[in-house]
């Protein structure tokens, strides 16, 4: 059975999001209450910071219930474009009457980035691990029908190797470089 691993950083940002979100929905709702028989301007800034805010909401929920999932980038993308425009909006709705709209949208911005992948991407999330260890089986069963002394049926299989991402670019350039030297002399 495949462990399960918690993806701490989105996790944490999750419930960091709901939080934030929370409190600045509640700003939201009293602006929109307050604001709406004086202004329009006001209602309709309350109304994206309701908006903003609880697509924060959603977004922290949803970050702590896939903590433990493999993210779909296509499905992490489209998220994240959402939350870059709300910021955005937020930042250039903001007034006197709803002043907390813009922090809003970049807090929750801010604590969507944190979650994000980094580094090496989508690679350095934890289920990758047991995936390695599915791929070292496989290099280790591909090494035994490596015992022949061909170079170039070895170079083959390397180049197989490196395109179905069993072994890194390094690995394949080094063993390559090798491989050719002995072809070579």
């Amino acid at each position: 059975m495949e462990e399960k691993k918690l993806i701490k950083r989105r996790f944490i940002c999750g419930i960091l999001m709901v939080i934030a979100s929370g409190i600045f929905l509640l700003q939201a709702l009293a602006v929109t209450g307050i604001y709406s028989s004086i202004s329009d301007d006001a209602a309709g800034q309350g109304f994206l910071g309701i908006i903003t805010s609880g697509y924060g909401l959603g977004l922290g929920i949803f970050y702590i219930v896939t903590r433990n999932r493999k993210p779909v980038k296509k499905r992490e993308t489209i998220l994240d474009i959402i939350v870059i425009v709300l910021a955005i909006l937020t930042s250039f709705s903001a007034s006197a009457a709803y002043s907390d709209l813009s922090l809003c949208g970049w807090v929750i911005a801010v604590l969507n980035i944190i979650a994000m992948p980094w580094g090496k991407g989508y690679k350095e999330y934890p289920w990758n691990a047991a995936e390695e260890k599915g791929k070292k089986e496989v290099v280790s069963t591909s090494t035994s029908v490596q015992g022949t002394d061909d170079p170039t049926a070895k170079l083959t299989q390397l180049k197989n190797m490196y395109e179905k991402n069993l072994i890194s670019k390094e690995d394949y350039e080094n063993k390559k470089s090798t491989l050719l030297d002995k072809i070579v002399k």
